[in-house]
């Protein structure tokens, strides 16, 4: 693992000097050389990519090379291992500071870029920065008292630091796993493993950037509005990588993806998904749209059926007068909403999530929101883009009179609670589409798929 491989290189040079200061002044030399060398020799990418800890210790050994190496002098001699402690604490103490925690540019090599600047991600490096801070001031003070205080105890200048070292390292392993199970939860984006790297599709109408998971027959995942491709439930995505390949996506303009050619509309979003798709496969793929997704996911179904063989519909509806709108109120807080998913915006999380299910599944649906970081790459414009798409989509026609075109296997799921899309408009659909499955969770609502992630996913994986 890149992370842990680099962690240790940076750490070798201290404890090459930890372990032979104690000995004579020979062996200090023999230390300082051997450090300095090794830095150069083993750790010069980290240094060019900006490591702090590495400069840090560049700097701090040649410093000590011209003092006692070069000039012999005394203090600096007989003070070596303290100004060593007093180093990596104050050097980790400066990475908080500035906002830089010294744990996040190792941490970087375990997750996708776009995860760079999530709050979560942050706040969890510097979690375990400060950790590592006060263990190394505790060591740094223990070792100030054992040399001008108490003298040479054992337990004071050798057990005791070892052992704060050594919860150290524990805790930077536990830490960050119990943090997702915790605080993010196993939902985490973070948390998601094994994603492709990011790729475009390069098409007429939009060019598209999209990740995959697993393997098998594609299933491609079409978000709700203002969300991007990592709004998802990562244990859902999980789930479903057992069976297929699960395809992830950003709409145009959001992410890299961009729209090259037409409107913002559900026909001309349909055209570059269909493109898309061509791209990407050479035989029938299954669609899941949820939401605004799921219009989509009609579309594409009906006006292209070669490209579709299993088709999934969450929480959505068929456009058009006949569908059976939410209530002004709702209608009104959605439309007052005109920036990415807020997290903390309690009203709309109030309309995802029935009442009884606020306190389990709330901490876990923000902890999703802000880990994808929305609002770093859905533009203000591309939620009032939608919003109109929508407004189009119920005073134009709809799918309802196209719906018995779709031949794909269908499966539709609903939350009986859902407050954005009333559950009657599954109905409609039921009804017209040939051999369509219903299920609907009577304890569930618009974020159906986050309150129960296994038992959807493995509905979907059975058809």
């Amino acid at each position: 693992m890149p992370r842990i491989r680099l962690l240790i290189q940076s750490l070798i040079p201290w404890v090459l000097f930890f372990t032979l200061d104690n000995y004579g002044n020979l062996e200090l030399n023999i230390a300082i050389i051997g450090a300095l060398a090794y830095i150069v020799i083993f750790n010069n990418k980290s240094l060019q990519q900006g490591f702090l800890l590495d400069w840090a210790s560049l700097l701090f050994f040649f410093f000590m090379a011209i003092t006692v190496i070069l000039f012999h002098h005394l203090w600096y001699v007989l003070n070596a291992p303290l100004l060593a402690y007093y180093t990596l604490a104050g050097v980790t103490w400066i990475s908080i500071i500035i906002r830089q925690p010294i744990s996040i540019q190792y941490a970087r090599l375990a997750v996708t870029k776009e995860l760079w600047t999530s709050k979560l991600f942050f706040r969890e490096n510097n979690i375990v920065t400060i950790f590592w801070a006060l263990i190394l001031t505790t060591i740094a003070l223990l070792s100030t008292v054992q040399k001008f205080v108490w003298g040479g105890t054992l337990w004071l200048s050798e057990l005791l630091p070892t052992l704060l070292f050594l919860l150290g390292i524990w805790f930077t392993f536990w830490f960050p796993d119990w943090y997702k199970r915790t605080v993010i939860g196993e939902w985490g984006v973070i948390s998601i493993k094994n994603l492709s790297g990011l790729q475009i599709s390069h098409a007429t109408v939009a060019n598209i950037a999209f990740r995959t998971l697993g393997r098998g027959q594609k299933l491609i995942l079409l978000p709700p509005s203002h969300m991007n491709m990592y709004g998802w439930d990562p244990e859902f995505i999980r789930l479903l990588a057992k069976r297929y390949q699960v395809v992830i996506i950003d709409y145009p303009d959001i992410g890299d993806s961009k729209l090259k050619r037409g409107e913002y509309t559900v026909n001309n979003i349909a055209d570059a998904l269909a493109e898309f798709i061509n791209n990407i496969s050479n035989e029938p793929v299954g669609i899941l749209g949820y939401s605004l997704g799921g219009w989509i996911a009609q579309d594409i179904a009906i006006r292209y059926p070669e490209l579709v063989d299993k088709l999934v519909l969450i929480s959505t509806d068929v456009g058009s007068p006949r569908t059976t709108r939410a209530n002004e109120e709702t209608r009104y807080t959605l439309l007052q909403h005109t920036s990415a998913v807020d997290a903390n915006n309690k009203e709309l999380m109030e309309l995802l999530l029935p009442p009884h299910a606020i306190r389990s599944i709330l901490p876990k649906m923000r902890a999703i929101f802000i880990a994808a970081n929305f609002e770093k790459s859905i533009s203000n414009s591309i939620v009032l883009l939608q919003q109109h798409m929508a407004e189009q989509w119920y005073r134009g026609d709809g799918t309802y009179q196209q719906l018995g075109l779709i031949d794909a296997s269908t499966l539709i799921i609903t939350g009986a609670q859902d407050k954005i899309v009333n559950p009657q408009n599954s109905l409609l659909m039921v009804n017209s589409i040939p051999g369509a499955q219903f299920v609907e969770y009577p304890d569930a609502g618009h974020g159906v798929v986050y309150q129960h992630p296994d038992g959807v996913a493995e509905l979907i994986n059975e058809l």
